[in-house]
């Protein structure tokens, strides 16, 4: 795969004095700028920016596009008014998840899909049935999300109309520029032409000195993606490209909340209730120790009640943190349970570690870092 720069490569070199870079969705992009986990921290208690530009947005337009979503995701989408938006999902022919993301309906005639991981050519070809184009906007444009408590604060330094609530998406225009401007869980996204990029960078930075803002780079989005609850594509599961592959099933990844109950004519909406061998739920688990353990089983008295997914190190909990499915009997909040953590450096091989089962989500981006150690 040729890896591309984003439009903000150039402010993202000044920045990143380590040179370190790592790549997401066929971009180039700084692993860190420095202090992965200064830059988490300073996303939870001020303000950080990061470059969204990997990320997948197809624009789906026609007379029958309302159609053509309420066909295609989880929630029906043609019930949302323009500059609303939902999380998601789709599956294939047999019920299995294909991707997740969040679907807002820009016009009428025209809907946003934004997702982890794209499924372009499936949903396009599947478009063509409605007459309903697909076009991918990375090529000409590009995004910021702007994280944490003083967010809206550095729009509005920045000259940035901000009032929006949550889940609206809307138009902007600033400085000569059109921007998109879209509000989520973890503050604002700022969508513009690749042309703006250099200014709206540079006018959140300056907007954001006094809020103490912060480049914030991939690995510490990572940390505040797995604090925030949500199983990733490609991360936590391997998506169900194949029409006819029979899993992973939503309720198996704990998703089921993406599927809306009254509304039933999604695509391989009758297969999804077909039962699987043992109902897991997903849960977070608090780890007694900073070392992570990714994809290991999660053990009470002697017996495997399930297996974590990503595990990485938070620095607001001070503590190593997981996703895990768990057996539904089993998973009861605040619960004991205990699991291997793999060799690392400076640590015995095969080390176990006490644990704790959490709800989700971790943390909201605003809620306070944990004081103790």
């Amino acid at each position: 795969m040729i890896l591309r720069t984003t439009p903000f490569h150039e402010r993202a070199v000044d920045a990143n004095r380590r040179n370190l870079w790592g790549a997401r969705g066929g971009f180039t992009l700084a692993e860190d700028y420095g202090d992965a986990e200064g830059e988490a921290l300073a996303a939870r208690a001020g303000a950080g920016v990061a470059d969204i530009s990997w990320r997948s947005r197809l624009l789906l337009e026609g007379a029958r596009a309302g159609e053509f979503v309420s066909r295609l995701l989880t929630r029906d989408a043609a019930l949302l008014l323009p500059g609303e938006s939902v999380e998601t999902a789709w599956l294939n022919d047999e019920g299995a998840l294909r991707g997740t993301g969040i679907v807002a309906r820009l016009t009428t005639y025209s809907y946003l899909i934004v997702s982890a991981l794209t499924d372009r050519e499936w949903i396009a070809r599947a478009g063509r049935l409605f007459d309903v184009s697909c076009n991918d906007l990375s090529p000409v444009q590009c995004g910021l999300a702007l994280i944490g408590p003083c967010a809206a604060d550095v729009l509005h330094a920045a000259g940035i109309d901000a009032p929006l609530a949550r889940h609206a998406i809307a138009p902007r225009r600033w400085q000569d520029c059109n921007l998109l401007l879209s509000r989520f869980w973890h503050g604002f996204e700022i969508w513009c032409a690749r042309s703006d990029a250099l200014a709206l960078w540079d006018a959140l930075m300056r907007g954001g000195a006094d809020f103490a803002i912060a480049p914030v780079g991939l690995a510490a989005m990572d940390v505040l993606d797995l604090e925030a609850g949500m199983p990733m594509p490609g991360r936590d599961f391997v998506p169900a490209r194949d029409a006819k592959a029979p899993e992973p099933l939503p309720r198996t990844l704990g998703l089921e909340f993406l599927i809306d109950e009254q509304h039933l004519a999604f695509n391989g909406f009758s297969a999804i209730g077909r039962a699987s061998e043992r109902r897991r739920v997903l849960m977070g688990i608090e780890i007694e120790s900073p070392w992570p353990a990714p994809h290991t089983p999660v053990e009470t008295g002697g017996r495997v009640i399930g297996r974590t997914l990503h595990s990485l190190y938070s620095p607001a909990l001070r503590r190593a943190i997981a996703l895990a499915l768990i057996e539904e009997a089993e998973a009861l909040p605040a619960r004991s349970v205990s699991l291997t953590l793999p060799p690392a450096s400076g640590r015995p091989a095969l080390a176990r570690a006490g644990a704790t089962l959490v709800r989700l989500p971790f943390l909201s981006v605003a809620a306070p870092i944990r004081a103790e150690a």
